[in-house]
């Protein structure tokens, strides 16, 4: 019996727009036989006006936490019980924490910044087996980095490795900044947003049906309606280092 935990963590422009394409997949799909899913929403914001524009809430979720509004409308249009968690990702504790046993943690960072990045950073190089999924994009460009662990292995390595700047910078924790500061945070275009969510709901498709994983780095531009992939082998391949051939 395989036993998936995902933890969305961020439900913003992509992380909303994913977790409400997430849902409709999985209500559309029929039951994977010896699969079990649960899904745990993280997010410490919450919906104002503004967010509406490119975010899938309402009016009427004005003034709720981002993850718990989600949550709602998942299960009033699907019937799905999605958990939640109303604070920002601080600290790798907290995820070990929510974490059960006996399931396998899938991360889908959809954050718009480093410092929650560098917590799912280690939080993944501290499991014994993991899956993490990054996303990030400014206004029409992104990328999306897919990092495996299992059984103390590090299969395909997390953005860190790609980006390793990320681990060496200060960053503010988004409970830290003052509200000139989040407005100005990493802005984006809807199309942006669709694309990366989308790109997300592919390779999440792929693990769940096809029990495929492609471990590498995405590149995309949504403006040019373009992405293209480069594998950690094809990396390692680039830089002359030796991969395991199982890898």
């Amino acid at each position: 019996m395989i036993r998936y935990h995902f933890f969305i963590i961020g439900c913003g422009g992509t992380g909303g727009n994913f977790v409400r394409d997430f849902a409709r997949f999985l209500y559309a799909r029929e039951k994977e036989a010896g699969t079990v899913l649960k899904i745990t929403l993280v997010d410490g914001d919450t919906v104002e006006e503004r967010n509406i524009a490119r975010q899938p809430f309402s009016v009427e979720d004005i003034g709720k936490n981002k993850a718990q509004a989600l949550c709602e409308a998942v299960y009033e249009v699907f019937g799905l019980s999605f958990e939640f968690c109303t604070e920002y990702l601080e600290d790798s504790n907290k995820l070990k924490q929510l974490c059960m046993n006996g399931y396998l943690p899938i991360i889908i960072g959809a954050v718009d910044n480093h410092a929650a990045r560098i917590v799912m950073h280690e939080f993944f190089d501290s499991c014994h087996s993991c899956i993490y999924f990054d996303s990030a994009n400014e206004f029409s460009c992104g990328e999306l980095a897919v990092g495996a662990r299992l059984n103390g292995y590090t299969l395909f390595p997390d953005r860190a490795w790609y980006f390793p700047n990320i681990l060496k910078e200060t960053f503010k924790k988004r409970s830290e900044m003052g509200c000139e500061e989040l407005n100005q945070v990493a802005p984006q275009h809807i199309v942006t947003n669709v694309f990366a969510a989308n790109l997300l709901l592919m390779n999440v498709a792929q693990l769940l049906t096809q029990k495929k994983l492609n471990g590498g780095l995405y590149l995309f531009d949504a403006f040019k309606g373009w992405s293209s992939f480069t594998s950690y082998k094809k990396y390692l391949h680039n830089m002359g280092k030796a991969v395991d051939a199982d890898a």
